[in-house]
């Protein structure tokens, strides 16, 4: 048997040779040739893929302290959100359907249509199509990516009948009825769109469709929208319209919208005045003299207008448009976050929970959680003493650390510890003595042009 070091010699020598291959490879602007590299590519893939089911399926992804495999490829690999958890999805399902997965490997179906059969298969149904997986194989082999998915969906409903006949036989109720098929993800691309994927059942489908249906708009004079554009704005204007009405504990009236905008004094003014399309210094005279504004808050605004090139930012770090920074700015509840004076944020030894103001703070702060490579919003986030309140740890900005609820759970598995310096460095320190960190995010990026300030 090939001993420990001399597998990963070899593996290191093909991992070797293969980065060369790759840095070597000129790929010819050839249709045929582009063909042949996609079916390397898909190889390549196939091995892959194999290798995160193993990975996934022996829990090692948990050792990083990562609570999904999604979240564990996203951190070390650099997927985007959508990827990663496509990726996860794809070796979860695999684990546990390696005729398929062979399959995949040696050349007999392709990429795709592995991405067709966990797309299509349900949940209810994993560990029965692994129970036919070897005989799927065959039944796929030679059919095209569209003729796979059709005969995945047929399976799906053969699955569907003997699950229904299953509970017939028990005496128990439908089984589909309790099982309806929901999900809805939202994740932000590179460049900060946000791409929505979701899956309904029929009842769930038919109540959105008929809410998209009354929230389109006909297109303006001189406008026009794409079907699927119609559609976006209508989802946008639903949710505008649920965040101005939604009631809560019986309070009537118009609710402010839900969101919360971090943003300074001067940017406040300088994005009011962008917002409202005031580039010039004439318009801006001309802005202040039909506001009658006074000197001092003529002066305000000149200094903001010349000097102040800052941007508004919600608690998670996305950047507003002026334009959205103007609305939610017009009609809203200002409130200060003071690290001095007015307001006490530090309340040392003598208050052990961290005060709504302390909590706002370090959510403005650390824009969600900060364990290495976790992406989770402040929504999804405890406040965590890094030195404990049992070892004399304060309740204070400077002992304070955003931590989603998974890794608050994760930094106090025994042997764990955590360090928070000056800089605000937030270092996860393991019970194998590795050593995890994250900087602090950056509040504000470079904007353009730069402050003339000095």
């Amino acid at each position: 048997m090939e001993s420990r070091t001399a597998l990963i010699e070899r593996v290191s020598s093909q991992f070797e040779d293969l980065a060369r291959a790759i840095h070597e490879l000129v790929v010819p602007i050839d249709g045929d040739a582009l063909v042949d590299v996609r079916g390397l590519l898909d190889a390549l893939t196939a091995r892959v893929a194999l290798a995160e089911a193993a990975f996934v399926s022996a829990g090692l992804h948990e050792l990083d302290g990562a609570g999904s495999m999604a979240t564990w490829l996203r951190h070390r690999s650099g997927l985007t959100d959508a990827d990663a958890r496509r990726a996860s999805r794809r070796a979860e399902r695999l684990a546990r359907w390696r005729s398929l997965g062979d399959a995949w490997v040696r050349g007999d179906i392709a990429g795709p249509v592995i991405d067709a059969a966990v797309a299509i298969i349900p949940d209810r149904h994993v560990e029965r199509f692994s129970l036919h997986d070897e005989e799927t194989v065959r039944a796929l082999d030679g059919l095209s990516t569209h003729e796979s998915r059709m005969a995945l969906r047929h399976w799906v409903e053969w699955a569907d009948a003997e699950l229904e006949a299953e509970a017939a036989r028990l005496g128990l109720g439908s089984a589909l009825e309790e099982l309806p098929q929901r999900s809805l993800f939202l994740s932000r691309t590179l460049d900060d769109v946000a791409v929505l994927d979701g899956r309904f059942d029929a009842d769930s489908a038919a109540v959105i469709e008929a809410a998209l249906r009354v929230a389109e708009r006909a297109d303006d004079e001189g406008e026009t929208r794409l079907a699927a554009e119609r559609r976006a704005d209508a989802l946008v204007a639903l949710c505008a319209f649920y965040l101005d009405n939604h009631q809560r504990h019986g309070d009537a009236g118009r609710q402010r919208p839900n969101v919360s905008v971090v943003i300074d004094l001067p940017t406040m003014w300088s994005l009011s005045l962008r917002g409202a399309g005031i580039r010039t210094r004439e318009e801006l005279d001309s802005y202040l003299e039909r506001h009658r504004a006074g000197p001092i808050e003529r002066a305000w605004f000149v200094e903001s207008f010349t000097n102040v090139f800052g941007t508004a930012t919600t608690l998670d770090g996305r950047v507003l448009s002026a334009a959205m920074s103007r609305v939610f700015t017009c009609d809203s509840v200002m409130s200060r976050l003071i690290t001095a004076g007015g307001r006490v944020l530090n309340h040392g030894r003598s208050v052990r929970e961290f005060t709504s103001s302390q909590r706002q703070a370090v959510f403005v702060r650390d824009q969600g959680c900060r364990y290495p490579g976790c992406t989770a919003g402040p929504r999804s986030c405890d406040i965590h003493h890094v030195i404990a309140w049992e070892l004399g740890g304060q309740s204070d900005l400077q002992n304070a650390v955003a931590l989603c609820r998974h890794h608050h759970g994760v930094i106090h598995r025994p042997g764990w510890s955590t360090q928070l310096d000056e800089e605000g460095e937030f270092r996860v320190l393991k019970a194998t003595g590795e050593e995890l960190a994250s900087r602090p995010p950056a509040r504000a990026p470079a904007t353009f042009p730069p402050s003339k300030a000095a």
